[in-house]
């Protein structure tokens, strides 16, 4: 018997219905996928049961029936079950478990009047992407994983260590200062490892396995990628301004002696447009609040005892909105003036104008210069809205590293963590993966499944008819000045490979696609700290900075003579290290392979580099090399096939199921591939797809 479980909820399952499961650990025609198991499309009675737990997604008019909350139901997802998530399930046999993951909801159908739902499971790894899919509106970001704010601070740079979840490494992203280092080329990175830690906790997973135990995973970064360094606020307008007059008055008629100066603000405007003085709300309707604030130190003739003030006028789309004036006092001397105006929930639509007027009062008889301005302490609008804005981040600010990490999604980089370190995952129990790359995954332990065969039927394929006759290996190209000129010669990037069967295959070619684009190392003369770079080189050879696709990257705390971090021209301190960042674990030696072998995260090797290599140095070995050519090398060997065998399984053999166990079949060992259309509700039969175990060293 059957049996699907989502907690203490128990589906009913009719008698004799179709539950085809198919379980797999790669696929050799779609090398770059990491396949899930899964079922085949599941029907599920419309009986009371299965309607309750369903929430009784059955009724279109659920969704506006204010009545049904009223319905009371004893289950756990009844009431919170959402038709558009998936939610996990166990799928027992005989009270032994076979199955284990997320079920979908494909489908509801009601024909004449009965109903049923179509729905599908997926394993763990399949419930593990869903949940970073189905997180929020926009799937998990970086972002959500709860980061610390960061201050950004010359101290904080200079300290940097690798193993932290933040440290920041010197990246030239347009630093025409060298030896010297801007600080706005030293940014915030994430950590890989605490990126991964973060999502398998955030989404109720854990996760083991011989990746987590690689030496460098700790010294690999996601850097910052924008153009620049930013910070979020909602000020529409955080802009200063300067005036060296402001218009005289008549205190008589309170009429300006000249046309006012318009104010000219300098700063953060996001949104509003000025001229002459008027701002005019280009975005959104929003509501606004609004903070102005003027000190100035004024002087004024000594006989003149007459003179009011500064009068502030706001005005809202023409129309006067404030009015105040601030009295100068009878000082003969020098005199420090504060005047401001605060308003809060002020609705501004589209295209609405604001406007800012001060005048000073005085008699036209001593004229509008009697009065002067001598030097403005400060002079700030700010106008904040319910909207976010983004302003450059400096020196002394809290770097929000949510904020920074929002537009980098958390699927993106694990996919091409699977994908550059050809790493298997499975899992030993409800939400617990493991991360084996591909030289720890399988054992030397056999099962020998000669007696599960039920047939002298077989198919075998020769491997050249399912593995193409070339692979591409690729990283995704990017367009600052070295990638730009790199791929403008070789046709290609750094990281990429191609790799030949030297089959004659009707499939002619795979591709495994990382989204991480590759950094090409750098130097100048005069300057020995070696760089990661990325950036636009102009016409008359000025560096400057670009948005560019993210990066993945080792860091390396490496020595170098003293050199100044400056913020402009403004020295913030002095050191005698910087936090190397490269495709490379060192540029030189290193640091983690024997024999001084520098580790490229690559598949290949680039063709030339742009610093000085030294003679000596040691060799590039590259992620494929290590990953991804004793796979190849099996499959590429002649004497390879692929064979699909009927065999019937029972539900302990399907609890039991390790695919990094060999399968003996009629003394031949094989890998286990893929186990397609289990009929679990059935005769328990299912065709298996495995490929011969060859007994090479690649």
């Amino acid at each position: 018997m059957i049996e699907i479980l989502s907690g203490i909820d128990r589906f009913d399952i009719a008698d004799g219905s179709v539950v085809a499961l198919n379980y797999s650990i790669d696929d050799i025609s779609d090398i770059g996928s990491r396949d899930t198991s899964y079922s085949k499309t599941i029907t599920l009675l419309g009986t009371n049961n299965n309607n309750r737990i369903l929430n009784f997604s059955f009724l279109p008019q659920k969704f506006i029936d204010k009545n049904l909350s009223l319905i009371v139901s004893d289950t756990t997802l009844y009431g919170n079950y959402n038709m558009n998530k998936s939610v996990p399930v166990l799928m027992y046999k005989n009270n032994v478990e076979i199955f284990r993951g997320e079920m979908k909801l494909l489908q509801i159908n009601k024909v004449n009047g009965v109903i049923d739902y179509e729905v599908s499971i997926f394993g763990d790894l399949g419930g593990f992407f869903f949940a970073m899919r189905e997180y929020g509106s926009k799937g998990l970001t970086v972002g959500d994983l709860g980061w610390e704010q960061q201050l950004y601070s010359g101290n904080n740079i200079k300290n940097a260590v690798i193993g932290d979840e933040i440290s920041w490494p010197y990246i030239d992203y347009g630093n025409n200062n060298r030896p010297d280092v801007d600080i706005k080329f030293t940014r915030p990175a994430f950590s890989l490892q605490s990126i991964l830690q973060k999502t398998f906790s955030k989404l109720g997973f854990s996760a083991t396995g011989s990746f987590f135990s690689l030496p460098f995973l700790e010294a690999l970064y996601i850097p910052n990628n924008g153009k620049d360094l930013y910070v979020p606020n909602n000020y529409a307008i955080s802009s200063a301004f300067t005036t060296a007059t402001f218009t005289g008055e008549d205190t008589i008629t309170n009429i300006p002696v000249t046309t006012p100066v318009p104010l000219v603000y300098n700063g953060i405007i996001n949104n509003f447009t000025q001229n002459a003085g008027v701002l005019t709300y280009i975005g959104n309707d929003t509501v606004a609040s609004i903070d102005f604030n003027l000190t100035c130190n004024i002087s004024k003739p000594i006989n003149i005892v007459n003179i009011l003030g500064f009068r502030l006028r706001v005005l809202h789309n023409g129309a006067e909105i404030h009015n105040v004036v601030q009295p100068f006092g009878n000082t003969n001397t020098s005199t420090l003036i504060t005047i401001g105006y605060n308003a809060q929930n002020l609705t501004l639509l589209t295209n609405d104008t604001l406007e800012i007027v001060i005048t000073s009062r005085n008699d036209l008889l001593f004229g509008a210069d009697k009065i002067n301005v001598s030097s403005i302490n400060s002079a700030l609008l700010q106008i904040k809205t319910t909207e976010t804005y983004t302003a450059v981040a400096v020196l002394g600010d809290m770097l929000n590293l949510n904020f920074l990490g929002q537009h980098l999604k958390v699927e993106d980089i694990i996919t091409d963590t699977l994908k550059i370190f050809n790493i298997y995952v499975t899992s030993k129990s409800a939400k617990e993966l493991i991360f084996t790359p591909y030289p720890d995954y399988y054992i030397t332990e056999r099962d020998d499944w000669s007696d599960k065969v039920i047939s002298t039927d077989y198919i075998i394929k020769p491997i050249s008819e399912v593995v193409p006759s070339s692979f591409s290996f690729k990283w995704a190209p990017d367009k600052d000045y070295l990638n730009e000129k790199y791929k403008s010669i070789y046709g290609e990037t750094m990281a990429d490979l191609d790799v030949l069967s030297g089959f004659e295959s009707s499939n002619s070619n795979i591709k495994v696609e990382v989204g991480f684009s590759p950094t090409h190392l750098y130097t100048e003369a005069g300057d020995s700290k070696i760089t990661s770079a990325i950036f636009n080189l102009e016409s008359d050879g000025t560096k400057t900075s670009i948005d560019s696709n993210r990066r993945l990257l080792f860091l390396q705390k490496k020595t170098c003579p003293v050199y100044q971090l400056v913020d402009g021209n403004t020295n913030v301190v002095s050191s005698t290290s910087y936090m190397y960042a490269g495709l490379t674990d060192d540029p030189f030696s290193g640091q983690y392979l024997a024999n001084g072998e520098r580790l490229n995260l690559g598949f290949g090797t680039p063709y030339e580099v742009y610093y000085d290599l030294p003679s000596g140095s040691g060799t590039n070995v590259t992620t494929y090399s290590i990953y991804w050519s004793g796979y190849l090398g099996e499959l590429f060997d002649a004497s390879n096939l692929l064979v699909q065998f009927k065999v019937r399984l029972t539900e302990l053999d399907i609890y039991a199921l390790n695919f990094a166990k060999y399968k003996t079949i009629n003394g031949v060992d094989y890998r286990l591939n893929r186990i397609i259309d289990y009929d679990a509700n059935g005769t328990q039969i299912a065709t298996i797809e495995l490929t011969k175990v060859v007994d090479y060293i690649y």
